[in-house]
């Protein structure tokens, strides 16, 4: 995709799913534009690393936990200022963190797999034929 912030478009389609239910929106959010974060302060080896399933896990995995947990200390601040409240996340539990480590990888595999369909120097679009024309 040609901007970080378009990929959270994907997610909302599964959030609305019926394995949706039980994940969690802000994280399958911070993982979906995770690849890219490190763009924006000019660390482009490590974002390259990021766009792959293995790189993300010990780049962008640990990054996305400190978004994760920075907005929800932040979310009843957040939520004076805000039109639309952010819900509180309040399940801290093992069963939490399960849930918030596969909606960050979900996110992250949504990105991972759109910019293999878009960008032309991606496996996807290298080898199959019909991507490669402009």
């Amino acid at each position: 995709m040609p901007w970080t912030f378009s990929h959270p478009a994907v997610v909302f389609p599964i959030k609305q799913s019926r394995i949706g239910k039980f994940l969690n929106l802000p994280a399958l959010i911070i993982g979906s534009i995770s690849p890219d974060l490190f763009y924006s302060v000019g660390l482009y080896n490590i974002s390259t690393t990021a766009h792959h399933f293995t790189g993300w896990l010990y780049t962008a995995f640990p990054l996305c936990i400190v978004i994760f947990i920075l907005l929800s200390m932040l979310s009843s601040s957040l939520n004076k200022a805000l039109p639309i409240p952010i819900k509180a996340y309040n399940q801290w539990s093992l069963r939490g963190y399960i849930i918030i480590g596969i909606s960050l990888f979900i996110g992250a595999a949504t990105h991972i797999i759109w910019d293999g369909f878009t960008h032309e120097t991606s496996s996807f679009v290298r080898n199959i034929v019909f991507l490669q024309y402009k």
